[in-house]
């Protein structure tokens, strides 16, 4: 456990000394194309801190070599700021999964505010094929989700809505109450991890790559996951979806060797950006991602899924409406089809729609005297009620790219 611990901390140390490196030296113009097109004297992504940040210096750094800006990655834990960052135009990406960016678009929880909420977000390019998945202690008498009684003890970071919709989700697959599950608050993620290592709870949502899990994986008493297989259940699946309509389901391909094979959640993270973000610099930025995956691609385990395979296999799914200078190479390479014509006006439709609704419900709000703020429960139920009023898009995922997802509330 020491052993895990020191590797985890050396590593950590390693990623914060080479974001000082990226974020060094003076700002001056970056190299020219063979069409005279100058790449800006900085580039500045937000990531998520520890592993995010080491993910995106896997690729920075060969950016700043090749092209000569300065490539600034800010380490923000806090998904809200990182998205706010984007919002605001102080970073040109951050990246996020289909709930993360779903909370955006539909200003959930800490999201619906005054100033920030929806904002015309666009796809770049794949980040990760995500997997998320539950586990137990090696030691627990849970072997498959079907052995998950009522008095199960959850471990979660929050009560949030958006924690604990997932296991909620994965109780209504076993036809489980809500109301019988007891949930182990242990305030952080690496909280959680612990709780169930240490036997404080039963068992854990969680994401396989994450540096807690494989710290419980360290442990005297192992871990085990279990299987989220829609194949074998596709009705449990069906009633998993009802709840939470943004995941889908297959192997976990990455992460604690105790994970991999085993079924869970599966998806992918998306590079995104502002609508108003210059279309030359992202249309050189995805160019360049495309020209050297092969130099990249082992400078980070999930780096492999950031081809242009992977890209066209994320937009039969996305929600996403995809900016004009990723369009552009994708039209060079002869990928871009009529299909993503219409895909493309569906995704832009959606993030309109919250666009235009938001403004309306914090008008509506303020002149019956409701204070804008995500802790007001008379601001959210105004909120959520206008969702519904307005026959809004709920934000999931496409089943394929000629079959829209097309829930409404």
């Amino acid at each position: 456990m020491i052993m895990v611990k020191q590797k985890l901390l050396y590593g950590l140390v390693l990623v914060f000394i080479l974001s000082l490196v990226l974020i060094s030296g003076c700002v001056s113009g970056g190299a020219a194309d063979s069409g005279g097109w100058r790449w800006p004297g900085q580039i500045v992504f937000s990531s998520a801190g520890g592993s995010g940040l080491a993910k995106y210096i896997s690729w920075a750094s060969l950016l700043e070599k090749d092209t000569g800006s300065k490539v600034r990655v800010v380490p923000e834990e806090n998904s809200i700021q990182r998205f706010r960052s984007v919002q605001e135009q102080r970073a040109l990406l951050t990246n996020g999964g289909k709930r993360e960016t779903g909370n955006v678009i539909e200003a959930v929880e800490g999201h619906a505010v005054k100033d920030a909420g929806p904002f015309p977000m666009r796809f770049v390019w794949t980040h990760a094929l995500a997997n998320s998945g539950i586990f137990v202690r090696g030691d627990s008498p849970i072997k498959t989700i079907y052995d998950i009684k009522p008095g199960i003890r959850w471990a979660v970071w929050s009560m949030q809505p958006t924690v604990v919709k997932v296991p909620k989700a994965i109780a209504d697959w076993i036809q489980l109450p809500h109301d019988q599950i007891v949930w182990v608050n242990a305030g952080s993620y690496d909280g959680c991890a612990r709780a169930v290592a240490e036997g404080r709870a039963d068992i854990m949502f969680c994401f396989p790559v994450s540096a807690a899990i494989y710290e419980a994986a360290a442990a005297p008493q192992g871990i085990r996951f279990l299987d989220l297989n829609s194949d074998k259940d596709p009705e449990g699946a069906k009633r998993f979806r009802l709840n939470d309509p943004s995941y889908c389901f297959g192997p976990i391909l990455s992460g604690v060797p105790e994970a991999r094979g085993h079924w869970g959640t599966v998806g992918y993270t998306s590079e995104v950006t502002h609508a108003a973000s210059d279309p030359e610099l992202i249309y050189h930025l995805v160019k360049w991602l495309d020209s050297n995956f092969e130099q990249y691609k082992k400078g980070f385990d999930s780096n492999e899924f950031m081809d242009i395979n992977n890209v066209m296999e994320c937009l039969k799914v996305t929600c996403l409406p995809v900016h004009d200078g990723t369009i552009k190479l994708l039209k060079e390479k002869g990928l871009w089809t009529p299909d993503h014509d219409r895909r493309q006006a569906v995704n832009l439709a959606m993030v309109d729609a919250y666009i235009k609704a938001y403004p309306e419900a914090i008008k509506l709000a303020e002149s019956k005297g409701i204070k804008i703020d995500p802790t007001n429960k008379a601001w959210i139920d105004l909120w959520e009620g206008y969702k519904r009023e307005k026959h809004l898009p709920r934000f999931g995922l496409h089943q394929s790219l000629a079959v829209e997802y097309g829930e409404h509330y």
